[in-house]
């Protein structure tokens, strides 16, 4: 199954080594993402950067809003679709093979984009985005 995400925030942490940076990474997802009931299917993805670009070895962490269910979204998608061709062609005969699924693509992204918003507003109601 394909999982449809977007990032919706990206914080760096520079240590004296490597191990530091990342223990700092780890402790700042966990108090400021892990920890809260609100943030609700989340990916999270640690970066090495690399050491020629820094001074000071430096780890990012990626947060990524991941779509709750993309059934849900379809299937929503369909009934609006049968609906429409009910009410403007006055049958029940829906072809669904010619179905573009344009409207599913824009549903993901308006639910993706609302998502994503949202989970910066709590990072940043919850202290853990640097203004």
């Amino acid at each position: 199954m394909i999982k449809y995400s977007r990032e919706f925030f990206k914080k760096s942490f520079e240590a004296d080594n490597m191990k530091s940076a990342y223990l700092s990474a780890c402790k700042w997802y966990s108090t400021n993402v892990l920890s809260k009931a609100e943030f609700k299917n989340v990916h999270v993805q640690f970066v090495k950067e690399d050491m020629s670009k820094t001074e000071f070895p430096t780890v990012t962490v990626h947060l990524f809003a991941v779509q709750d269910n993309e059934a849900d979204v379809m299937k929503e998608h369909c009934e609006c679709c049968k609906e429409m061709h009910q009410t403007f062609y006055i049958n029940e005969n829906t072809n669904c093979n010619r179905c573009s699924a344009m409207g599913f693509q824009n549903r993901l992204e308006r639910g993706m984009s609302i998502k994503r918003d949202w989970y910066r507003d709590l990072l940043r109601r919850f202290g853990g985005m640097d203004e």
